[in-house]
């Protein structure tokens, strides 16, 4: 079955060449509606209550509530009965106007000020893809509290779905003044394994670690987000205004800028899927003389694979070569628990054999494994056992090669056209293509995805200390009772492995968390019986 890649990624520190891709300046007379789209009302609609934080305002597209003028954009919190409720607002957002992964985030704007006041520049999940708030990852660019006029905050949500989301940021406090003086500039500058925030063009924080359960990092922020801004009054944190509080407040917007590294490569993210389709595929594949692979809907969805885009590959004339290859975003080394590749296989024809090469940009090394289709007209899912790539090599390319056999002359019909989704590779992150990863020290505690998964009775659950520490590792069932205990005692730093053998529970979900000092990292495996 799949199991996600795990492990350690060092930010890039390599200067950015940073393009303006979306912009808006606010210089008409009303908001570009071809940018940003309102939301309404209380959160009934998204399935909250008061949006999830028990804030009091009803969010409108009144023009009393926002507004463009002489170059900027107005957010108003008003106190007035409308809704049921006693405030009023207005929230923004970009989603399917202006989504992105990765990039340069930009915002020069002008705080209000007061006890309940929170306004925040934000950013959420286009597409949920690990699931719900917080698992597939919230991004605060700012966010404000207004008894507190000198202080903004960046944050980052993730970890599960509530309640098992966890956070972490920074905050930023102004030498004198207010953010409610004068404009300020907030930046967000977002990479592939590091977020750094910044106000006037000063560093406050860099933040390079996270995890959702499930899933391995850089997971949940490798996927696409939008932008989101607005004025919410009262709430869990700031809570509700008072006698202090004077309306209307506004939070006043220059401009939103965003910007993208024009050298970075398009390199593509394990597990591989296609439903980015702001990534470059064309370039991110090299194809091979003789093959052509494109991404296309999915146009045979089944139970096993539903997804809505996917890879093709035609063999259309070229001896031997009907494949293509990418670089990886960044570098792994197999692990000698789980060394299975996977991918999930739609073929004209069974016993097609199709070959995953690994290779290294900087290097000479490879390893090349070959597995036949079992089936024609309906999706599988493959596995290639790269155990003989040995545990020390560390890979960064991925060749797929459809329909290897020497002589084989394709015509480009629909025999020789195959459809792929959902690579998946156990293995380890590191940081260079010629470098291989320390696994007797690792730099931050880590957790993997037990393999097999779904399992039956018996699975594999490996992690990684950073130091000698006492440890726990449990097995939960969903109300959050110990069915089982793994690991209870003092442990060295490095890699670990254990074998969770479940013949005496029933089928189902449960969670596994290892507990190291005041860390905590929780995933959940699948039983099928």
């Amino acid at each position: 079955m799949c199991v996600l890649l795990t492990g350690v990624f060092i930010g890039n520190t390599q200067a950015q060449d940073w393009q303006l891709v979306w912009s808006d300046e606010f210089d008409g007379d009303e908001l570009d509606e071809s940018k940003w789209s309102y939301q309404y009302g209380t959160g009934a609609s998204e399935g909250l209550t008061g949006w999830g934080n028990n804030e009091l305002q009803y969010y409108t597209d009144r023009e009393d509530n926002i507004f463009v003028q002489n170059g900027n954009l107005h957010i108003v919190a008003r106190e007035e009965s409308y809704g049921g409720k006693n405030y009023t607002s207005a929230r923004i957002r970009t989603i399917d106007n202006g989504d992105w992964r990765y990039g340069r985030f930009e915002i020069r704007a002008k705080m209000p000020i007061g006890q309940g006041i929170w306004p925040a520049i934000w950013m959420m999940p286009t597409d949920d893809v690990y699931g719900g708030w917080a698992a597939s990852g919230e991004i605060d660019i700012m966010e404000y509290l207004g008894h507190e006029p000198d202080q903004v905050h960046g944050t980052l949500h993730y970890g599960g779905g509530w309640p098992d989301n966890v956070y972490s940021g920074d905050s930023y406090q102004l030498d004198e003044g207010t953010f409610s003086d004068d404009f300020h500039t907030f930046t967000l500058e977002w990479e592939n394994g590091e977020m750094r925030w910044y106000v006037d063009g000063e560093h406050y924080q860099t933040q390079n670690h996270w995890y959702t359960q499930g899933h391995d990092f850089p997971a949940p922020f490798d996927q696409r987000f939008h932008m989101i801004m607005n004025v919410a009054v009262g709430g869990d944190w700031p809570g509700n205004p008072d006698h202090t509080t004077e309306f209307p407040q506004e939070m006043v917007i220059d401009y939103v800028r965003v910007y993208q590294d024009a050298d970075a490569p398009a390199r593509v993210s394990l597990p591989m899927t296609f439903e980015d389709e702001f990534l470059n595929w064309e370039e991110a594949f090299t194809n091979f003389d003789g093959g052509d692979v494109s991404v296309v809907d999915n146009p045979y969805p089944d139970e096993l694979n539903g997804s809505g885009r996917v890879g093709k590959m035609i063999k259309d004339g070229g001896e031997f070569w009907g494949g293509a290859w990418f670089e990886l975003d960044r570098p792994i080394t197999f692990d000698t628990e789980n060394n299975a590749i996977t991918m999930k296989v739609w073929s004209p024809r069974e016993d097609v054999p199709v070959a995953v090469k690994v290779e290294q940009t900087d290097g000479d090394e490879e390893y090349e494994m070959v597995v036949p289709t079992t089936t024609s007209g309906e999706w599988e899912e493959l596995t290639w056992d790269m155990n003989g790539a040995g545990f020390d090599e560390t890979w960064d390319i991925v060749t797929l090669i459809f329909d290897l056999e020497a002589g084989q002359i394709g015509d480009g019909s629909e025999n020789f056209t195959w459809y792929f989704d959902e690579l998946y590779v156990s293995g380890i992150h590191t940081t260079t293509s010629s470098e291989a990863p320390d696994k007797e020290v690792p730099q931050q505690m880590q957790l993997g995805q037990n393999y097999p998964n779904p399992f039956n009775p018996t699975t594999n659950i490996t992690f990684s200390l950073p130091e000698a520490v006492h440890a726990t590792l449990g097995v939960y069932n969903l109300l959050g009772q110990r069915v089982a205990m793994l690991k209870d005692e003092y442990l060295t730093s490095g890699q670990h492995s254990v074998t969770f053998d479940a013949s005496d529970l029933a089928s189902g979900t449960y969670i596994y968390r290892l507990q190291a000092g005041n860390q905590q990292i929780t995933r959940s495996l699948t039983l099928v019986k």
